[in-house]
């Protein structure tokens, strides 16, 4: 088995279109012309409504004041016609910085986050402290605990924050391309050992593929630092979604969506392989590869690691 890995865009050449994209499966078919240096983009969920009220108030408030920054929401995408996560990956590039809510445990938040990052762009996430819906989850995620967050419990406060926050925020670190040359593969095992997840891995080992592993119950957090330089040094990533019946499912396929999100503005190879047929998360739906029966795993990295 041959891992393809599709080439990387340059560091900062943001507005030349990647020469792979997953969700057109080849050239990327965007074009990417600005000239405005100084968007300001919001990425929330549409839900809790009261916070994306809040969200969408600060930036009408933040709008309205003299700045030299263009404040914009997701709900200005040009989105008719095209692929979603297309228009959303065009506006990134087009940011110089984007603030994105993490009250709740949002997959597609948590992709876009990891995406953003993986672009080399500055991420100000921030959170309703006051909602306690997902706290236990997203605790247990843990990899947005070194970056801190911004918290606010009314559009005021946020504009107020926001203001004085954004003009010091600055891009993570690059990570060194060390590679891993002896095992180029990444896996996220997941916390949970069912049977799909034997039949993944005893796929992987019978490939001519080599692979580290990332096992949560070895180690419980899997640090942002360590998640970046692991996909960094990797030919490519598999994320092994579990069922949301699952315990533990929740922060699990949270962690994979920001980790894969990483890994595909990085330019590697993945494959998401989803245990069950719910519906997926539709900034990463068409990148998922759903499946009800072990046996088909197998046949399943086949087709998109490519066996020869």
């Amino acid at each position: 088995m041959e891992l393809q890995q599709h080439p990387a865009p340059k560091a900062l050449d943001l507005l030349t279109p990647p020469a792979y994209c997953h969700y057109a499966s080849g050239p990327c078919d965007q074009t990417f012309e600005t000239n405005d240096s100084k968007v300001i983009f919001f990425a929330y969920p549409s839900t809790p409504e009261p916070i994306a009220v809040a969200i969408e108030s600060c930036v009408e408030r933040l709008a309205a004041r003299r700045s030299p920054y263009n404040w914009r929401t997701w709900k200005s995408l040009d989105i008719p016609g095209q692929t979603i996560f297309c228009e959303i990956c065009r506006n990134l590039r087009l940011s110089a910085l984007v603030v994105a809510d993490v009250t709740t445990l949002n997959f597609n938040l948590m992709f876009e986050i990891g995406y953003t990052m993986g672009l080399g762009l500055p991420v100000v996430p921030i959170r309703d402290t006051n909602f306690a819906a997902d706290k236990r989850a997203f605790e247990e995620v843990g990899l947005l605990d070194t970056l801190g967050y911004i918290d606010f419990t009314n559009s005021d406060q946020l504009a107020a924050r926001l203001l004085e926050a954004v003009p010091a925020v600055r891009p993570l670190p690059p990570i060194s391309p060390a590679e891993f040359r002896q095992a180029p593969l990444y896996l996220l095992k997941g916390p949970v050992p069912t049977e799909g997840t034997l039949r993944l891995i005893s796929a992987v080992k019978k490939s001519s593929i080599r692979f580290r592993t990332y096992d949560p119950i070895e180690t419980p957090r899997l640090s942002l630092h360590e998640a970046r330089r692991q996909v960094a040094g990797s030919t490519g990533v598999i994320a092994n979604l579990l069922a949301p019946e699952r315990s533990k499912a929740q922060a699990h396929n949270a962690q994979c969506a920001l980790v894969v999100g990483i890994a595909l503005a990085s330019g590697k190879a993945v494959a998401m392989l989803q245990e069950g047929r719910n519906v997926q998360p539709i900034d990463y739906r068409d990148v998922v590869l759903p499946w009800t029966n072990p046996n088909n795993l197998p046949g399943l990295l086949h087709d998109v690691l490519g066996a020869h």
